[in-house]
């Protein structure tokens, strides 16, 4: 008999794919992509960083600040994202991980789950911008004016998050019922948006003229 033969035959990866999980797959697809969203925002920091601090340059200083305020709110969305996730899984609500890569990575079951699974969940999506707040000002000294804009990006994204979902959490509260509150909270449309990202841009400026 032949020592090299595989009586077991090739290994079939695409058969083995099929037998794992699917939220485990879509914990994976979810995860690769955030992490790599992640990773992204961390480098053009600290490119820009870099650069502005080794040449001084007034134009790298000038885009220091604008990474800055991009990687500032994309850290902060992705740790509200999936502050919002966990706070829903731990209280034991329903919600699965979505199979394609996207920015809101599960979707919230309001038929199965109550209202204090509803409200865990919002919770955890405010922990989740105080968390990156905490991060940032721990990992990062503010000793130059684009530091100082990375900082005050977190903080204006929980600002914007502040006047956007804390209504519908205090509605939540009080009436028990979440669609309810979501539609009391973003039933006015695009106004709601937009007074919420006047209220995170203003604490955002004014973050950034006190630190």
């Amino acid at each position: 008999m032949d020592s090299t033969d595989n009586s077991d035959g090739p290994l079939d990866f695409e058969a083995a794919a099929k037998d794992i999980d699917p939220q485990l797959q879509a914990a994976l697809t979810q995860g690769r992509w955030h992490g790599l969203g992640l990773l992204g925002v961390i480098i053009l920091f600290a490119a820009a960083d870099s650069w502005a601090t080794l040449t001084d340059l007034g134009v790298a200083r000038g885009f220091a600040v604008l990474a800055a305020v991009l990687a500032g709110i994309g850290f902060a969305h992705l740790m509200h994202e999936w502050g919002h996730f966990l706070g829903a899984r731990w209280s034991g609500a329903k919600a699965p991980l979505k199979a394609e890569p996207t920015l809101l990575a599960y979707d919230f079951d309001f038929k199965s789950n109550t209202n204090e699974h509803f409200l865990a969940m919002s919770y955890g999506g405010t922990l989740g911008n105080f968390l990156a707040i905490t991060l940032i000002a721990l990992a990062i000294p503010m000793d130059e004016p684009h530091r100082v804009a990375l900082l005050s990006s977190a903080i204006a994204a929980a600002g914007f998050v502040a006047k956007l979902e804390w209504p519908v959490i205090l509605h939540a509260r009080e009436n028990k019922d979440p669609m309810a509150a979501l539609m009391h909270g973003f039933g006015g449309g695009f106004p709601v948006f937009r007074d919420a990202m006047l209220v995170g841009g203003a604490a955002g400026l004014i973050a950034y003229w006190l630190l």
